[in-house]
């Protein structure tokens, strides 16, 4: 074991040979020192800590050790030239995108998943319309960034990414925000990271452990139900 230090704070391990790319910070280690002894990970550091550079240093572990030959990136479409930045930057190993754009038609799209890579990265949206072509890359490692797209567990997109994510070994999900709007929204981002091992197998079972149905009327005199927790 070799020791990294990035504070005054105690020296960390990490498995010797593995070789970070740049000098991660303390808290970067930390994440991924929890990585190696859970195959499902939830990344929620805030906006700037680091939360790719940890994905990708525990994708490029897995590789070497054996345990990993693809790595597919699911993400906004905002961001897809940007994880393929990030890999190269922070790996050795090559990043492909599937999806970018309305410029390729549906065909051409197909033909991408044919180019050999490591790392294949595709838009949340295409997941639905793409997924027996993204199931034939049989992935080992999913990693979910802004995992909040999929906070409905009832939209057909959160589905696809359940199945992606149930035929892989590692499952990692990024997010700064894992609650924009309503706590709800965090039942299927975690259930397509361990499959309700932490918050329940169910959206129902979830609602009736952590929250409160209430009844209410509005001003207009309308009658509509809310969950608080």
């Amino acid at each position: 074991m070799k020791k990294i230090r990035k504070d005054e704070s105690e020296p960390l391990l990490v498995p010797k040979g593995y070789e970070f790319v740049g000098e991660p910070y303390r808290h970067q280690v930390v994440t991924f020192m929890h990585g190696l002894h859970h195959k499902d990970l939830a990344i929620l550091s805030t906006m700037g800590t680091g939360k790719t550079y940890c994905a990708i240093s525990l994708a490029r572990y897995w590789i070497q050790q054996g345990e990993a030959k693809r790595i597919l990136v699911v993400c906004p479409s905002s961001v897809l030239f940007n994880w393929k930045d990030e890999v190269e930057k922070f790996s050795e190993y090559d990043a492909h995108v599937l999806h970018s754009g309305k410029s390729i038609s549906r065909e051409g799209r197909i033909k991408l998943f044919s180019i050999p890579s490591t790392f294949y990265i595709i838009n949340y949206e295409a997941t639905l319309h793409y997924l027996k072509y993204i199931l034939r890359l049989e992935s080992d490692i999913v990693i979910f960034d802004e995992s909040s797209r999929v906070a409905n567990p009832k939209a057909k997109q959160t589905q696809a990414c359940a199945k992606i994510a149930s035929q892989t070994k590692y499952r990692y999900i990024l997010n700064g925000t894992p609650i924009p709007n309503r706590p709800e929204g965090l039942w299927s981002q975690f259930y397509i990271l361990d499959f309700g091992e932490t918050l329940g197998p169910t959206y129902k079972i979830f609602k009736q452990c952590y929250f409160t149905t209430i009844k209410a009327r509005s001003k207009a005199g309308k009658i509509f139900l809310y969950c608080q927790a």
